[in-house]
């Protein structure tokens, strides 16, 4: 993947006007990427930024936000304009040098409509397609993704009502996208649809190089084994995976 780690939280209904969120810490320099959904709006975590054409706001609060890491940085905080509802939100950390390059919008489309289309591209990026909608009962939807370069789902993810109105939000991108304009479509079926869609294009400049071994991961220790576990080595391509047994004599 493009991306070195991604976290998806589901933070449920905490009776409270605020959500603060954990994920996997972050290597200084890092960029940072966060999509936020749920059915209230959120204002922008200190020190991230709301690009131009990063919000949807209509039946729900749909926001990208972005911001270079410093680090072991591994949590945000947003407030809500109102109490005890759930949120969804994904955190993807890319290596440093990456930059976010810019968003687009557009609320209250139809199911079936396209993402806004995001233009004035250049070079080789990664592309993200992303679309919430207010559930008010309890949603099964499942999503078909369709554009150039053959988006990949990366989340489909739903919060069903319960005292507040719970979201859908479905997310898919395209890894290694070389045109100058993308245009995805993401298509909710199933039961208790949203009646319309709040939706956001934008596209990441992902960096070469910038992944290094992570340290050693300890899954178990036991009688005649050290240690146990997995590294990876992040080349700014592909993720290279190698588990191991470390054994003493």
């Amino acid at each position: 993947m493009k991306w070195i780690n991604r976290t998806l939280v589901q933070a449920p209904r905490n009776g409270t006007s605020a959500h603060t969120v954990s994920f996997t810490p972050a290597a200084a320099g890092s960029l940072l990427v966060c999509v936020a959904e749920g059915s209230v709006t959120s204002t922008t975590p200190s020190g991230w930024t709301l690009p131009f054409g990063g919000s949807a706001i209509n039946n729900t609060g749909l926001y990208v936000w972005w911001k270079v890491a410093t680090a072991g940085e591994a949590s945000l905080s947003t407030t809500h304009n109102g109490s005890n509802y759930p949120v969804a939100f994904v955190v993807y950390e890319f290596p440093a040098g990456s930059s976010f390059l810019g968003s687009v919008s557009a609320i209250g489309i139809g199911q079936n409509a396209a993402n806004p289309i995001i233009e004035d591209l250049t070079g080789t990026n990664l592309v993200v397609g992303v679309f919430g909608g207010v559930v008010t009962g309890v949603s099964t939807a499942v999503t078909t993704w369709t554009g150039a370069g053959s988006p990949i789902k990366d989340v489909d993810v739903n919060a069903p009502a319960s005292g507040t109105d719970g979201y859908i939000m479905s997310l898919a991108y395209v890894e290694s996208f070389t045109g100058t304009s993308w245009q995805p479509t993401g298509i909710p079926s199933g039961g208790n649809l949203p009646p319309s869609k709040e939706t956001l294009t934008f596209a990441v400049s992902v960096a070469a190089g910038g992944g290094t071994p992570t340290a050693l991961q300890v899954s178990y220790v036991a009688a005649g084994i050290v240690h146990a576990g997995e590294l990876f080595y992040w080349d700014g391509v592909t993720r290279h995976d190698l588990n191991y047994v470390h054994r003493v004599p």
